[in-house]
């Protein structure tokens, strides 16, 4: 399977990049056929340009735009049956002011400008309703998250909000009504009814961070704040949930906290810290530093990628490589994949080593984590998708 996942990666990334010349998808169709791998852009329809996408409970949302449209269409594929389950027209709303989510029962959407004005899409009776929030002047948001009976609006310049549905009250986790850096405002993955974790800027400037555990309703059961190392930072932070204690990712460094009361258990300073994915009993730690505020296009960067104790923050082993390009990486399957403008690199997630290295052109890895259950899934190039 190994090989064969190093295959598709290339294959596909080489197909891709003759695809966006010609613009032809006709022969990306036997993707659909190979295991744990799906060409989203196929099932969505070679018209429409692919937005954004999110995962939950094995399901794809995926936001879209016809070409020559200017309104946005919601695809909702299992990915276990290959297939489009549900499709939704906004055409309420732009393409680029469209917010959305879902559950198991329904679509929920709403515009970037008016929060506020929530729309439930039932995807078993056909039928749109339309709820407004209440005392929500201070409301504003970047992305909505649904979650049984609970909005959770993240990604907002003022700080993450909680809407309880059915008591149509509304949950502020701000600081005033000052402005923050919204990549700060994020929320734990994956979700739990019984607590989740909401994060915003502590303070102007800093990469400190306020945490907010809330349960299902919004009640806020207790906060914390992280220790201010840095300035100016503009990686977004990443809080998973695990069964001993919440790892969060504030700014370059990585803090683990009790789940019952915040304190924190112990951490550790990164030199770089670009982003973090949970595996087992290790959490792998993506570090990547650039010589130059501004580098060329075919700048040289170096990675470092390290397998850190879930439960001591300790480091296990670590790796370091040369890239030619802005580099992203992937987890999938106890495999790390390692992307830059040349190449892709198959790396044992379990030590570090280097297993594969092949020429690729022109490729871009985007890693998605089901909002749900927590599982990650890769996607190349914004179409096809493997888990």
């Amino acid at each position: 399977m190994r090989p064969r996942l190093l295959g598709m990666l290339l294959l596909a990334a080489c197909i891709m990049a003759c695809q966006s010349r010609r613009r032809d998808t006709t022969d990306l169709v036997y993707f659909q056929n190979l295991h744990d791998s799906l060409n989203v852009q196929v099932l969505v329809g070679k018209d429409y340009k692919i937005l954004s996408a999110k995962v939950k409970e094995g399901k794809l949302l995926v936001r879209s735009s016809k070409i020559g449209e200017d309104f946005s269409v919601l695809h909702l594929i299992d990915l276990l049956k290959k297939q489009v389950i549900a499709r939704r027209k906004i055409k309420a709303l732009k393409y680029y002011e469209a917010l959305a989510d879902f559950d198991e029962q329904r679509f929920v959407y709403c515009s970037v400008y008016h929060p506020e004005k929530i729309s439930f899409y039932d995807l078993r009776e056909d039928k749109e309703t339309v709820l407004m929030v209440r005392d929500s002047s201070q409301l504003d948001a970047g992305d909505i998250v649904l979650q049984r009976g609970s909005l959770y609006y993240i990604k907002g310049v003022y700080g993450p909000s909680v809407w309880n549905i059915e008591e149509n009250k509304l949950h502020y986790y701000q600081q005033e009504y000052t402005v923050k850096n919204p990549q700060l405002s994020s929320i734990s993955y994956p979700l739990k009814d019984s607590l989740v974790i909401l994060s915003r800027q502590q303070q102007a400037g800093g990469d400190s961070l306020k945490l907010y555990a809330v349960d299902a309703s919004g009640q806020e059961k207790w906060s914390a704040v992280t220790e201010h190392r840095y300035v100016s930072p503009l990686l977004e932070p990443e809080i998973i949930t695990a069964e001993d204690g919440l790892i969060v990712k504030s700014g370059k460094q990585l803090v683990k906290l009790n789940t019952r009361n915040g304190l924190t258990l112990t951490s550790r300073k990164f030199d770089d810290l670009n982003s973090i994915f949970r595996l087992g009993k290790e959490i792998i730690v993506f570090s990547v530093h650039q010589h130059a505020a501004f580098p060329a296009e075919r700048a040289k960067y170096q990675v470092n990628v390290s397998g850190v104790s879930a439960d001591s923050l300790n480091i296990a082993w670590s790796a370091g490589f040369e890239v030619t390009g802005i580099p992203q990486l992937g987890l999938i399957n106890g495999e790390l994949f390692l992307s830059d403008r040349d190449s892709i690199r198959v790396i044992d997630a379990a030590n570090g080593r280097m297993k594969q290295h092949g020429p690729v052109k022109d490729s871009y890895i985007e890693m998605l984590t089901d909002a749900g259950t927590g599982e990650y899934y890769l996607l190349l190039n914004s179409e096809i998708v493997i888990w």
